[in-house]
């Protein structure tokens, strides 16, 4: 369902249940007399969720979740070729580092 929809439904549910506490106490709000349901809450939303209907068929459900999944695999290949550069870029370093301290081993004898 749209979220919208959702939201709708949740402020409805809200005022129902207003309304019904209302009718229970057989008479309307006084003036400064607190609102037993003041706002929407949770249960609301929770309530208007079982009622929700896919506004998305499951053919375009199953095509999301392809492109979800290839672009992970993506995000992941692209990690371990970012974590392989920097790995070769530290042994550039540490090959450098040992050349110049067997040239300054060599000054010393």
């Amino acid at each position: 369902a749209d979220i919208t929809e959702i939201c709708q439904r949740a402020a409805k549910n809200a005022v129902r249940e207003s309304i019904q506490a209302e009718v229970a106490r057989g008479r309307p709000l006084a003036e400064g007399e607190k609102d037993p349901v003041p706002f929407i809450s949770k249960k609301h939303f929770d309530e208007a969720f079982k009622g929700a209907r896919r506004s998305v068929p499951e053919d375009m459900v199953k095509v999301y979740t392809q492109f979800n999944s290839m672009m992970k695999r993506r995000r992941v290949a692209q990690e371990t070729t970012e974590t392989a550069k920097e790995t070769t870029e530290t042994a550039k370093e540490t090959t450098e580092t040992a050349k110049e301290t067997t040239e300054t081993a060599k000054e010393t004898k």
